[in-house]
């Protein structure tokens, strides 16, 4: 059987308020080349750990259920955007306020996976909900100006009460998400 795309995160329900911005971004970059993403599978990720094997799913699962059971829902805050990649920027996300019990629960989930092989190649997390990728953009400008007027804005607040262990498969209309096991929080 073939190894599992996998990642760990959090299901997001975009409110109205992020819902408009996003499609104000759409219409006012309509001229651009971005692979917007369906608003429908917005979710933060956790940590990302690509090619899985089959035999560890499993295993992963168990581990994170037994971490994650004492975990306490919380709140986190959806707020302001921004662009990874210079110069060219290449994602629009949407960010996150500064939070220690988000914080605290990926470093939970990271402890969890490094025995599995697994670690954040990032080493710093950035919060954020992917919302578009960047193929070409005609103006720069454009962009930075929209980013500007909604760098600081807080779009809603959304209550974690779970975490989810995720299959990602890729298509040629963009990935497909499956969840594979859900943890709800205490």
């Amino acid at each position: 059987m073939d190894n599992l795309r996998t990642f760990i995160g959090i299901d997001i329900k975009p409110g109205e308020e992020l819902l408009s911005v996003f499609y104000k971004l759409k219409n006012v970059l309509r001229d651009d080349s971005i692979k917007w993403v369906d608003t429908a599978t917005l979710h933060l990720t956790l940590l990302f750990l690509g090619e899985t094997e089959n035999n560890q799913v499993n295993q992963i699962s168990a581990e994170l259920q037994k971490v994650l059971q004492s975990v306490p829902q919380f709140s986190i805050r959806i707020k302001g955007l921004g662009t990874f990649g210079r110069p060219d920027p290449k994602v629009i996300w949407a960010g996150f306020e500064s939070n220690d019990s988000l914080l605290a629960l990926k470093h939970k989930v990271d402890e969890t996976l490094l025995p599995f092989g697994f670690e954040d190649v990032n080493k710093v997390y950035s919060p954020h909900l992917t919302l578009g990728r960047v193929k070409f953009l005609k103006s720069k400008q454009q962009l930075q100006n929209s980013l500007q007027v909604y760098k600081d804005k807080a779009f809603q607040d959304v209550l974690v009460d779970k975490v989810i262990f995720y299959q990602s498969t890729l298509t040629t209309k963009g990935a497909l998400y499956r969840p594979i096991k859900i943890f709800p929080l205490k």
